[in-house]
């Protein structure tokens, strides 16, 4: 979905290359016959660098909520991307000043792509305190992790359901003429 239209498109058999940039990479999914997902292998920032590393982590993509749910281990990494802090109720809370900033946060998933979001759009509604504000990550024990609807808007992505792969590319939101192919 394109987050300044709030309009998005659902395509059976086709491929629009007007509405992403660079190329489609292909990766395998996961676990194809449970849900759709991709390996995450590093989140980072165009304007600091951080030193965490991570094993791959299977991120199941999730239309049916906002959120990006890493695991619990992750928190330290995101504290330091965005100099936050975990809320009581496991959501990481940002500066509420980043909603001015021009960085992006950069996912490498699949085979090493990367998937730039600007930083300003993780920023949420104020909490009252300390100059704080919710954001769309939080943190879980649990072991499944989601890519909400927060990351997958600023994604094309194509599956293939029989062949168990799937290509994605970073969404370009220019106002082109469909290109449409199947």
């Amino acid at each position: 979905m394109n987050p300044l239209t709030l309009i998005g498109e659902l395509l059976f058999g086709a491929i629009d290359p007007s509405k992403y940039t660079s190329s489609l990479y292909p990766f395998d999914l996961v676990n194809p016959t449970s849900w759709y997902s991709i390996y995450l292998s590093a989140i980072s920032s165009s304007s600091k660098t951080s030193d965490d590393a991570f094993s791959k982590i299977e991120m199941v993509f999730d239309t049916s909520v906002s959120d990006i749910v890493l695991p619990q281990s992750l928190n330290t990494t995101l504290i330091s991307l965005f100099t936050g802090q975990v809320g009581s109720n496991a959501t990481l809370l940002v500066q509420c000043s980043l909603k001015n900033e021009t960085s992006t946060i950069d996912f490498t998933v699949g085979n090493g792509i990367v998937i730039s979001i600007p930083i300003a759009v993780f920023v949420g509604e104020a909490t009252g305190t300390d100059n704080m504000c919710v954001s769309p990550f939080s943190f879980t024990e649990d072991t499944k992790y989601v890519f909400g609807t927060s990351f997958l808007k600023y994604i094309y992505l194509v599956l293939n359901t029989e062949g168990s792969q799937g290509a994605v590319a970073q969404a370009s939101f220019s106002n082109s003429t469909s290109d449409i192919s199947s």
